[in-house]
């Protein structure tokens, strides 16, 4: 089941939103309310949290500033903008802030609410991947003494600081370059092969360098 954090200072509104998500034909949510921002920080400290539904306006904390904040403590969990319909402008503001989406109040029902909900988590779970992939391989390519390079195609697509000290040439030299330029002669049959048929494994070529 998803775990969602409500808040939302209107009893009311809170209590539509609970009967919504208590509907079993829509999915498995479990249902956690605040009435203000400061205890949604301090529970979104303790982790454990699938997704926010945030109003913006709230007794300690109004408009962007809420989600502001709200981001801040919980970079990586979706957060949804609930708003009236008079801050639906602000609202998409959020949105382009980095909330994954935003629904108007009395504009939705169950089946849209779990929708979203569910999309926003999945979204959100894709772009953590991502910025932890691309984070992972800048590491990889800016700190490592060794020669690291991206290869698509048999052609060399990106290189690291290590592997163009090793040969002796620019990245712009470098890049788009077949790898077979990077071997001696007679490596260059089984570096084609594997560059160019994806093949896996552990193995050793002989470089050369741009100097020969």
């Amino acid at each position: 089941s998803c775990h969602i954090l409500l808040v939302e200072d209107s009893a009311g509104d809170a209590r539509l939103i609970r009967e919504m998500l208590a509907d079993p034909a829509i999915g498995a949510f479990t249902l956690e309310r605040v009435d203000a921002l400061a205890p949604a920080l301090e529970r979104l400290a303790r982790h454990g949290v699938d997704a926010v539904l945030l109003d913006l306006g709230l007794p300690d904390s109004q408009g962007m500033d809420s989600f502001a904040r709200a981001r801040h403590s919980a970079p990586t969990t979706a957060i949804i903008v609930i708003s009236g319909l008079d801050d639906e402008q602000m609202a998409l503001r959020a949105v382009r802030a980095g909330a994954q989406d935003y629904l108007v109040k009395g504009k939705f029902e169950g089946p849209l609410l779990a929708r979203v909900l569910h999309y926003s988590i999945g979204r959100m779970e894709a772009e953590v991947s991502l910025r932890t992939g691309e984070e992972r391989y800048r590491l990889l390519t800016e700190a490592s003494f060794d020669g690291l390079v991206l290869c698509i195609g048999g052609l060399l697509r990106e290189a690291n600081q290590g592997f163009l000290d090793m040969l002796g040439y620019t990245l712009d030299e470098a890049i788009g370059r077949p790898m077979t330029d990077f071997v001696i002669e007679s490596d260059r049959e089984m570096v084609r092969l594997r560059a160019s048929e994806g093949i896996e494994g552990r193995y050793e070529m002989v470089g050369k360098r741009k100097d020969g």
